[in-house]
């Protein structure tokens, strides 16, 4: 079991390599992870929640996200960035309804789309968000509406699912960051935290049961005048069976991290933590739909 999970989530964590300019070395390409058909585990296509229609892109793209990771927390395979040839496909578009005599209404309109593109179900679902959600909406608002939406298009996806187990994170510890110039080790280690917080995996010392990710840093000569950084976050379990990587690799300008790297760590930060929360996430849906 173990040996299955260790290759599904490698697999799914190399998408996270990628080449980026300075400033921000280490993010990914906005479309890197978009369309591949491997990122997913083979024998179980799950669904994609393609971006919102109707709110301006970066709404559109926050609720789809925060759509995929409530339907993982209700074990199903769900994401709004990666899909495979057996994915279903979750459309929907947005629109704001006012009323006279009540508070505006978010509509939402989804379909369930089958590999072939054919509508499996579509349904209208209204909910009353909070009045700031429509200037100025928060992670926790997107997380409210998307709960109220999966509790319907969940049963589409999987109509005969009637137990639902918890999902329980476990903690992260974050092991020493060694090996990088500058005040990379502490600036990083910050940053990773940080970054680890946004994304809501826990960060518990004390926790009974947790997962550690291991940073390594290298630096190699790259030409006269750059050189070439790459970093592997490894997360392991406590046992010591390394469950997947996230690996970043960019070049830079010699000495450019040889002092302070402020908005750098934070950028190396924010690229890294999704791929290692996705990794968290799946290993803790995996292992409790394993439980009887």
């Amino acid at each position: 079991m173990r040996v299955g999970l260790s290759l599904f989530l490698g697999i799914a964590c190399f998408a996270n390599m990628s080449c980026g300019s300075v400033p921000q070395p280490f993010r990914p390409p906005e479309d890197s992870k978009n369309h591949n058909e491997f990122l997913l585990a083979p024998n179980s296509g799950g669904v994609v929640v393609e971006r919102i229609q109707g709110p301006v892109g970066w709404v559109g793209e926050a609720l789809s996200e925060a759509m995929a990771k409530s339907l993982r927390t209700r074990g199903i395979v769900a994401s709004s960035k990666w899909a495979n040839r057996r994915s279903k496909r979750l459309v929907a578009s947005g629109f704001q309804q006012l009323h006279k005599d009540r508070v505006p209404e978010l509509v939402m309109k989804w379909s369930l789309l089958d590999q072939e593109g054919i509508a499996i179900e579509r349904r209208e679902i209204r909910t009353s968000p909070s009045p700031s959600f429509w200037s100025a909406p928060t992670p926790g608002m997107f997380h409210d509406v998307a709960e109220t939406n999966v509790r319907v298009v969940s049963a589409w996806i999987q109509p005969n699912r009637t137990i639902v187990k918890p999902i329980v994170l476990p903690s992260i510890l974050i092991a020493d960051v060694v090996g990088a110039p500058g005040d990379g080790s502490q600036s990083l280690a910050r940053a990773i935290r940080l970054s680890l917080v946004a994304e809501r995996i826990p960060l518990d010392i004390n926790a009974a049961e947790y997962l550690t990710v291991i940073p390594q840093i290298s630096v190699t000569n790259a030409g006269a005048l750059e050189d070439n950084v790459r970093i592997t976050w490894l997360v392991r379990t406590s046992d010591g069976v390394t469950i997947g990587h996230v690996t970043q690799e960019n070049k830079v300008t010699r000495g450019q991290l040889d002092g302070r790297w402020g908005s750098v760590a934070i950028a190396i930060a924010d690229g890294a933590a999704n791929g290692i929360a996705d990794l968290v996430r799946t290993f803790a849906n995996r292992k409790t739909s394993s439980l009887p």
